[in-house]
């Protein structure tokens, strides 16, 4: 699994570098002019951390255990009961 990016200088060349979980590293492009690797590794990152979120969404748990509306139909909403009231009925 990718752990990440970075960018690397060596003398007047840059290099985009990828590393795993193990901390190995790979050079992905090498001799690349500083803002065409910059623009690269900004790139990587935002698929990377996109890829990474969407593989660690989880369900949110709830709050409480959600239950069924036993109210008739029309006394659901506030508008079905300030038009029929049913305080008094028994």
């Amino acid at each position: 699994m990718i752990t990440g990016y970075y960018v690397r200088q060596s003398g007047d060349r840059w290099q985009l570098i990828r590393q795993d979980e193990q901390y190995r590293d790979e050079i992905v492009l090498d001799g690349l002019p500083y803002d065409r690797a910059a623009k690269l590794y900004w790139r990587y990152m935002r698929d990377f951390l996109k890829e990474r979120a969407r593989r660690e969404r989880q369900p949110e748990p709830t709050l409480f255990e959600v239950k069924e509306d036993a109210r008739p139909a029309s006394q659901r909403k506030a508008a079905g009961r300030l038009a029929e009231p049913t305080l008094f009925e028994l």
